[in-house]
């Protein structure tokens, strides 16, 4: 028996909106990143974050070393999620 992802979906709650920027992101599973980031973030401290800790930082390392994990992370609504 197969699942199509739409059945997979959770539905996104009316008082907190998400904007995808990735088209792959619905499919992921997400989860907060509590441990290093337990606050709120500012949009500085997002970009920061995403784009320069974990994609140039953790991925970046990552694949200079040939290991065969990433980590995606996103910033939503000023809180900090990840897929690994």
């Amino acid at each position: 028996m197969s699942v199509d992802a739409a059945d997979r979906t959770i539905p996104i709650p009316p008082d907190f909106p998400i904007a995808w920027d990735d088209p792959h992101d619905p499919e992921r599973f997400f989860e907060r990143e509590t441990q290093h980031f337990p606050e709120q973030l500012t949009a500085l401290e997002g970009w920061f974050i995403e784009g320069v800790v974990f994609d140039q930082g953790f991925n970046g390392g990552c694949e200079y070393y040939g290991l065969p994990v990433r980590n995606t992370v996103r910033i939503i609504n000023t809180y900090t999620y990840q897929s690994i």
